[in-house]
């Protein structure tokens, strides 16, 4: 998977490189200067990344700095050949270098202000994350072992409670309960063992942090869907795209679509994929392979899910 921070440091490390390369070149040289030979070697890795599959963004900008690279060096070695407006935009020669080797750092600059401000600021998990979560400490488990089907190893974590009460599980339940009235199915208990994406990926044994989830959906084969069915994952991102809840959908029939996932400390539900608390974006992935469980030493689960059915009336008791 790509780092967050790749297109970030095309656009700037890029398009600097460019432009640099644009004020020093002089007048006079072969169509086939140092500008045209960095524009096709910019085309050569946007064509590499597409056929790659990798990211979009990066083959984008990519594409797009080799456009500005050999529209310039055209216009400037052909001028008679091309038109009145191409020529106002890339014919200044210095011109069009100084604002790209100036625009390229300021874009990426922003950008990454963007994303980090995104990343890190109040998100819905946050906001509507139950008290008791805030209370969890996530301590490693250094007795148990879980891999993805390419072999990277994926750390596990347990759940433990600091201060947390019966009392304050029920009240955050009612407090859920009243955010999602008659629009959720309890089904199951609140659960310390495991999160929303340990609950997904290895059974409800542990917690697993969203940070190993993007690595499981590569290495596991995963592919995005538009059209679901019951077995697929569905995972949640926020506006910065990381991941931050997952469930599986448990039913597709006539345009309705239900999906089962844990609430952090609380239970399991059944909802429609817009009724939760986390996030308003989410994709459906596929594997070929059986389950979504990762390969640990452990054995399958063997209870029902859809134990202990409640429905959600005006609050939780």
């Amino acid at each position: 998977m790509e780092s967050d921070l790749t297109p970030i440091l095309m656009l700037g490390v890029g398009g600097s490189i460019l432009g640099l390369v644009g004020l020093l070149e002089r007048r006079g040289q072969s169509w086939m200067s140092p500008t045209a030979i960095l524009a096709i070697l910019f085309a050569v890795g946007a064509l590499g990344v597409a056929v790659a599959g990798q990211s979009p963004m990066v083959c984008a900008i990519a594409s797009g700095l080799a456009v500005i690279g050999l529209l310039a060096r055209t216009v400037q070695r052909f001028p008679e050949s091309c038109g009145r407006l191409t020529k106002a935009m890339f014919g200044a020669h210095r011109l069009q270098a100084a604002a790209v080797l100036t625009a390229a750092p300021l874009l990426a600059l922003a950008w990454s202000f963007h994303h980090w401000s995104a990343a890190f600021g109040p998100e819905l998990e946050e906001a509507h994350s139950s008290n008791v979560d805030k209370r969890i400490e996530e301590l490693p488990v250094s007795n148990r072992a879980a891999q993805t089907d390419r072999g990277r190893a994926i750390p596990l974590y347990s759940g433990v409670y600091r201060d947390a009460t019966d009392a304050d599980l029920r009240f955050d339940e009612q407090r859920m309960g009243q955010q999602m009235v008659l629009r959720a199915i309890r089904t199951s208990a609140p659960d310390p063992n495991s999160n929303c994406h340990g609950w997904v990926f290895t059974g409800g044994r542990f917690y697993v942090k969203p940070q190993s989830i993007a690595v499981i959906l590569e290495d596991n084969g995963y592919e995005f869907v538009t059209e679901p069915r019951s077995g697929d994952a569905v995972i949640y991102r926020n506006s910065a795209g990381r991941i931050i809840h997952s469930g599986i959908v448990r039913m597709c029939e006539h345009d309705v679509i239900l999906v089962e996932s844990k609430w952090g400390a609380l239970g399991r539900y059944l909802h429609s994929p817009a009724d939760q608390v986390y996030a308003t974006s989410w994709a459906y992935y596929r594997s070929a392979r059986s389950g979504h469980i990762i390969v640990g030493d452990w054995s399958q689960p063997t209870s029902d899910p859809f134990q202990n059915l409640r429905i959600f009336s005006q609050a939780i008791h």
